[in-house]
């Protein structure tokens, strides 16, 4: 029994160095395979025989100790060794490496959850970051806005090239200088348009006749000489009609009379009397036409016949002079009625004659303002049309939107600035105080386009003269912004000299964008207003308000847009003259993704085209209380063990997993040097249990001799 019991003991000898020799050099095949981690063969002692358990002292004797007898050794486990490898700089940005505990966690072929230490990954076709075999690598995403998305883990997208992104300004940042000497900018500029009939006031289209007759008239001799030409205009009380020519000349009676008969009637009961006009020969040159007479309708017989016998002095001492504008409009005249009287021709033309579009094109402090549009049909009125010029020139009547700093009256007229109808029929244009703020209108600057005619694009002839030109200086500076979308809109910020005292100096600014959205039928290039300090050494103090608010109602982006203007780094230093210019804004179009770096704790960031960083992901570690009890799944992976504890996934660097290095990668941590070592020891091992089998062979061989 003892020397079968020696062969297999030195079997089991055998056996355990067969298994030695295998892990080792398995260790040793993958001394270059990136993230691998070599293992050790523990060995226990298998069984023992127990010949003997010996007894304890007595009184006679000192004890013996137990007789055992090993019978061999065995595997007691292979334990892989998860102490930390040589981190190596790689080539690619998308190779990690871990520094510390935890392993990445990626999604196997059916669906679940593996653990790798090997970081050598790329993207796939589908922008999902991978391992070189396939498998999808997991940690948290981003939504819409590029918020990481804790909630579950998912494959990492990085989509180079594909992703865009833009960001709405929320400052913009000015420099320059706002000097104290200068005019003060208290006189707006104010511009008026010629008279504008309203055509709804109807007139007879009748023409009357002039008759000779021999046996009427006065007795008395007449005192008119010459020719002369006639006009009639129906009333109702302050409100009159357009002019109608009753004849081009009228030839005199014997007795130097006129006799006026067939006079126009009206028969829509609209009016309730009738002026008379003529043109006068004294003095020579006089143009106008004068009032001779004001008959009452209700009398027909004052109405359909009149005699004229009042001299040239008489009627011109009068002073009434006939206005061939005709009824002046108000704010409920519609458009499609506005007329306008030609005074070369002496014809009236519709400035609005169907439905269709007006564009206008302003110019402010001299500089061309962005194409607005009107749509005008059979509701648009003469108030929606002063509405409209006022938006469009970007004019902020007072308060403004800074209730506590009102927008200031001009100083001469004491006229709020905006735009309204004169009681004339003329339109009023005040303009905000400045020569910065001045409005003009140049005679092209309205064109009408007909609805589904823009062939026949027509210039609207409605001519604006100055009645009062600006004064104050001022200074203007064009920037930029970006809404959520990315797109760009145009911004002017003007500064204008608004006060001075013996402690401080005021500047008003204000601001206009031709894009700003409020909703269907408003236009208002208006975004804001407000004040600047700066105090006796030309330092900025503080500004009244400072926002600038763009509507975006008819646009899918974030409304309104809405951001700061930083004064701190303007002066108010007095130099020749003021300067302004816009610094930087942290706004910007669309860009596409162009590079990407992660951080330690495994945070993908994208840098995009255009400057802005977004976040695109984060990289999640798992850790287990026994990453020994992990089982190996090949090609570097492993799957939690019923003794690795249940993974613990957290951020890299937080909950004792380590961090990540980018751009590098953990080598193999096989020794290489000791498994040389272990496979001369385990040779021996295997060589010595051989000899134990010789030998118990050559003893079985001596005791057979001995039976012969």
């Amino acid at each position: 029994m003892s020397l079968a019991s020696a062969m297999s003991t030195a079997l089991t000898g055998l056996n355990a160095a067969e298994t030695q020799i295998s892990v080792v050099g398995n260790n040793l095949a993958n001394s270059n395979t990136v993230g691998f981690k070599a293992s050790d063969v523990l060995f226990a002692t298998q069984f023992l025989q127990t010949q003997s358990v010996g007894s304890a002292p007595t009184a006679n004797s000192g004890g013996e100790n137990p007789e055992q007898q090993g019978l061999g050794v065995q595997v007691a486990e292979i334990t892989p060794n998860f102490s930390q490898g040589t981190i190596s700089t790689a080539d690619s940005d998308t190779d990690l490496a871990i520094q510390g505990d935890g392993f990445f966690i990626v999604q196997a072929n059916d669906g679940s959850q593996q653990y790798t230490r090997n970081g050598t990954f790329t993207t796939n076709a589908d922008n999902q970051l991978v391992t070189g075999t396939g498998n999808r690598v997991l940690g948290y995403g981003v939504n819409n806005q590029f918020q990481i998305n804790s909630t579950q883990l998912q494959p990492l997208q990085i989509p180079l090239g594909s992703a865009m992104v833009a960001k709405a300004t929320t400052t913009a940042s000015l420099q320059g200088d706002l000097t104290p000497t200068g005019d003060v900018a208290d006189t707006a500029g104010i511009i008026e348009s010629g008279v504008l009939t309203d055509g709804s006031k109807t007139y007879p289209q009748s023409a009357p006749t002039v008759a000779l007759d021999e046996s009427g008239g006065q007795a008395v001799a007449g005192n008119l000489s010459g020719t002369y030409s006639y006009y009639v205009v129906f009333t109702n009380g302050n409100e009159t009609s357009r002019p109608q020519a009753v004849a081009a000349t009228s030839p005199l009676l014997d007795n130097n009379q006129v006799v006026l008969s067939n006079l126009p009637t009206d028969t829509s009961g609209e009016w309730t009397g009738m002026n008379i006009y003529r043109s006068v020969n004294s003095p020579a040159g006089n143009t106008n036409y004068y009032e001779i007479t004001s008959l009452n309708t209700a009398d027909p017989a004052s109405t359909y016949q009149y005699t004229d016998n009042a001299t040239d002095a008489s009627i011109i001492a009068n002073g009434k002079v006939l206005s061939f504008n005709g009824p002046p409009v108000t704010n409920t005249t519609l458009l499609q009625n506005v007329v306008i009287y030609d005074s070369s021709t002496q014809t009236y033309t519709n400035a609005f004659p169907s439905d269709g579009t007006l564009q206008f094109t302003g110019t402010k402090g001299g500089n061309t303002l962005t194409t607005q549009s009107l749509t005008v049909n059979d509701t648009t009125t003469v108030k929606d049309l002063t509405n409209f010029l006022q938006g469009s020139l970007g004019i902020q009547s007072p308060p403004g939107n800074d209730p506590s700093d009102p927008i200031p009256n001009d100083s001469v007229t004491g006229l709020a600035p905006g735009v309204s109808i004169t009681s004339t029929g003329q339109i009023e244009i005040v303009s905000d105080d400045g020569v910065a703020n001045s409005a003009t209108i140049a005679s092209s600057a309205l064109q009408f386009v007909p609805t589904g005619d823009s062939a026949n694009t027509t210039s609207v002839s409605i001519p604006f003269n100055s009645t009062q030109t600006a004064s104050g200086q001022g200074i203007t500076a064009d920037m930029t912004a970006y809404d959520s979308l990315g797109e760009a809109l145009p911004v002017t910020i003007t500064c204008v000299l608004e006060k001075t005292t013996g402690s401080y100096t005021e500047y008003r600014w204000y601001a206009d964008c031709g894009q700003n959205d409020l909703g269907a039928g408003q236009t208002n290039i208006a975004v804001g207003t407000g004040t600047v300090l700066f105090d006796g050494q030309g330092n900025f103090i503080s500004a009244s308000n400072s926002t600038v608010s763009i509507g975006r109602a008819q646009e899918p982006s974030v409304k309104p847009l809405q951001f700061n203007l930083d004064f701190s780094q303007v002066s108010g230093l007095a130099s020749s003259s003021p300067s302004l210019s816009v610094s930087s804004q942290d706004g910007s179009a669309p860009g596409v993704l162009s590079s990407f770096n992660i951080s330690d704790n495994g945070l993908i960031t994208g840098v995009f085209s255009n400057g802005i960083s977004r976040d695109l992901g984060q990289i999640e570690l798992a850790r287990f209380s026994n990453p020994i009890g992990l089982e190996q799944q090949g090609q570097n992976m492993y799957s939690a063990g019923v003794d690795s504890g249940l993974p613990i996934i957290a951020d890299p660097g937080v909950q004792g997993t380590g961090t990540i290095a980018a751009g590098s990668l953990e080598l193999s941590n096989t020794d290489i040097g000791a498994s040389l070592i272990n496979l001369i020891t385990t040779q021996t091992m295997y060589s010595s249990n051989t000899r134990v089998i010789t030998t118990a062979q050559n003893m079985f061989s001596e005791l057979l001799q001995l039976l012969q």
